[in-house]
């Protein structure tokens, strides 16, 4: 990953250098996606299943996230035979635990549940580079272009955001949320 961040990231940000903003931004967002799935078919086909036994990981968290997610897909498409206040009380969580299980519950939702762990992990790649995109802007109305450029290569190979890509936890789609809303 210090390879990855450092090494790359300079021979990025020199080839990168003459392109135009939309050429800029968009080779920023698909090497940044390129990076997170070769990570997630990493971790979804050696990683995980060798060190958890399962391709979604540790399940101490995974398990009631993805769980919760199926049951809130249920009550979204109006298959289920409980009400949004029954499920979270079924769940035994708060209102403000929702909001994770509830984009994976989108997710199955519109996916038609193929898969619990990897369409959930190409969503979290595609939102995880769409972050660079976001630190561009705004870095480049606080601080100029030059400021811009390099940030976006940072935050598209930032090692703990690649990571996060390859995990069912929440963190990967919490950080684009909130590089979404400063942006």
């Amino acid at each position: 990953s210090i390879v990855l961040f450092f090494y790359v990231g300079k021979s990025m940000s020199n080839q990168f250098s003459l392109l135009g903003e939309k050429t800029f931004l968009r080779s920023v967002f698909t090497v940044g996606f390129v990076v997170r799935i070769l990570w997630i078919l990493y971790m979804f086909f050696v990683f995980n299943p060798r060190y958890y036994g399962s391709r979604h990981g540790d399940g101490a968290d995974t398990d009631w996230f993805m769980d919760f997610g199926k049951y809130l897909s249920e009550w979204i498409s109006g298959n289920s035979m409980h009400t949004l206040a029954e499920i979270i009380d079924i769940n035994m969580s708060a209102i403000d635990d929702v909001a994770y299980p509830m984009i994976l519950g989108v997710e199955y939702l519109l996916t038609g549940g193929v898969s619990d762990v990897f369409i959930p992990y190409i969503v979290k790649s595609a939102l995880g580079a769409l972050c660079a995109i976001y630190a561009y802007r705004i870095a480049k109305r606080h601080f100029g272009e030059g400021a811009a450029r390099i940030a976006a290569i940072f935050v598209c190979l930032n090692p703990n955001i690649i990571y996060w890509c390859g995990t069912m936890m929440k963190e990967a789609d919490m950080v684009f949320f909130c590089c979404l809303a400063v942006d």
